[in-house]
């Protein structure tokens, strides 16, 4: 999978060059805006019937919509339809940039939006994609790794090491964290990634893991 070249296209362009296949939404999904929202500070910019409060069914079996005090009640089709909508507006309104936010902040926008979620590179610069920026050597606070182990004595080839900097909300906050991230982007293991004037791939940082 080949990552495509930096452009200066909108934040909306940027949403639409990787389909978002809201039939298939993981509670990684969910996760991953929540995370995004509150690093990003809190869940504005949603359209107002976003807002309306939900409640599933007892027993999570479908109902049709019912108006009830402060309350509706929506069935399975209508709760799916107003999450894809909190997503796709959370996707336009919501621009990230590497001047203001950390690796921690970035990569949560691609936990929910994997290759789709774009990044502004710096304050007024062009949309990338953020994994894409990340991985060929592009400058976010927080994205600090380390040469790990030899992996291959006949060829020197070493592990990669992602440095765990907890509190900070710009770098990883636990062990594995970006590999946890990166794994649910679907990138192969053979995916370059730089870092200063190193040449990795995604693979190097799994086995050092995995010692």
């Amino acid at each position: 999978m080949n990552f495509s070249t930096h452009s200066n296209r909108s934040l909306a362009t940027e949403a639409t060059r990787v389909p978002f296949d809201h039939n298939r939404l993981r509670g990684s999904q969910l996760a991953g805006l929540l995370l995004l929202l509150i690093a990003t500070g809190g869940a504005g910019c949603v359209p107002p019937e976003s807002a309306v409060p939900v409640v599933v069914p007892p027993g999570g079996q479908p109902a049709d919509q019912v108006q009830g005090g402060d309350e509706t009640v929506v069935t399975a089709d209508a709760l799916r339809d107003q999450i894809d909508r909190t997503l796709a507006a959370t996707l336009q309104n919501r621009q990230l940039n590497t001047d203001d936010h950390g690796a921690w902040q970035i990569l949560h926008g691609a936990l929910t939006y994997r290759q789709g979620f774009p990044v502004r590179i710096g304050r007024t610069g062009p949309f990338s994609p953020a994994l894409e920026y990340a991985m060929s050597g592009g400058r976010i606070q927080g994205w600090t790794y380390q040469p790990g182990d030899i992996l291959d004595r006949t060829t020197n080839r070493r592990g990669l090491r992602a440095i765990v900097e907890p509190g900070t909300r710009k770098g990883q906050g636990h062990a594995d964290q970006w590999l946890a991230i990166l794994a649910q982007a679907q990138l192969p293991l053979e995916q370059p990634l730089k870092l200063g004037g190193a040449d990795f791939e995604l693979r190097d940082f799994l086995e050092q893991v995995q010692r």
